[in-house]
């Protein structure tokens, strides 16, 4: 490997990071005085950074404000946990357990949360920029006013979620379970939504630009004023031929389009191939044309 090609290596979260042991008394002692800082400024903030918390019980711990920067959180139970604005950069929260945590205006930027649990857990205005969240159940968690730009939710579980006024740019949602979630105003411009259920999601107003929504399942949703400008629906369901009523935003690719399927239905009426006639130029255009039997 040439020198170049070592400064161009992207460092990962929870890379090269050597974590120390915290043993049980240690930990204790440390929560003890953490919670001293937060009641009156004795006592001293917890310092965890990079400290090896391994599948360690911080069931309803206070941890708010504390220092948990690169740390291996790994399994660790944290059901009912106080995370209000700590500091959870890059760190490793692989399958822990943060069911009704409260995360609100945390910092996990780059934190790995691969198959984490946080049913109901409330993340409202978290930084989760390129956050790993692959596979994580989300179900009914509050995320309103998230930053997610970057991160990876592949196959990750956001039934019922709150997604309003999210930034999602650029995010990795293919596969994603979003039915019901709340998505108004979202951010979701060059994110990859492939083949994720939104059924019955709340997408009113959405910034959907360029985004990629092949066979998603779209049945239900609501786009009133989203903005689909570019976005790749091939294949997606539940956008019928009619939808001029949801009052999105489309482009011409998507007029083409929905002309191409239109122009194959066979209607025995000399009206209707008359009008055939005139849309079939413009119908030959789409990029979905020669898939399309349009003789």
């Amino acid at each position: 490997m040439t020198q170049n090609q070592k400064k161009k290596k992207k460092k990962l979260p929870c890379d090269k990071v050597n974590h120390e042991r915290m043993n049980a008394e240690k930990l204790a002692e440390t929560l003890a005085l953490h919670a001293l800082w937060l009641e009156n400024g004795s006592g001293a903030r917890a310092n965890l950074r990079s400290a090896d918390l391994t599948g360690a019980n911080l069931v309803g711990a206070n941890l708010r404000s504390a220092d948990l920067t690169d740390a291996s959180l790994r399994g660790a139970y944290m059901t009912g946990a106080n995370l209000r604005s700590a500091d959870l950069r890059g760190a490793d929260l692989t399958g822990a357990d943060l069911v009704g945590a409260n995360l609100t205006n945390a910092n996990l930027a780059s934190a790995n949360l691969t198959n984490a649990d946080l049913r109901d857990a409330n993340l409202t205005n978290a930084n989760l920029t390129n956050a790993d969240l692959r596979g994580a159940n989300l179900t009914n968690a509050d995320l309103r006013g998230a930053n997610l730009a970057g991160a990876n939710l592949k196959g990750a579980d956001l039934t019922g979620a709150d997604l309003i006024d999210d930034d999602l740019t650029g995010a990795s949602l293919r596969g994603t379970r979003l039915r019901g979630a709340h998505m108004t105003g979202t951010g979701l411009r060059g994110a990859d939504l492939a083949n994720a259920d939104l059924r019955s999601a709340n997408l009113s107003g959405a910034d959907l630009t360029n985004a990629n929504l092949r066979s998603a399942d779209l049945r239900d949703a609501n786009l009133k004023g989203a903005d689909l400008t570019g976005a790749n629906l091939d294949y997606s369901s539940g956008i019928p031929l009619w939808c001029g009523g949801s009052g999105f935003m489309a482009d011409d690719k998507f007029l083409r389009q929905c002309l191409a399927h239109l122009c194959t239905i066979k209607f025995n009426s000399p009206s209707w191939a008359k009008l055939r006639k005139v849309l079939l130029p413009k119908a030959l255009k789409s990029h979905r044309a020669s898939y399309l039997d349009l003789r």
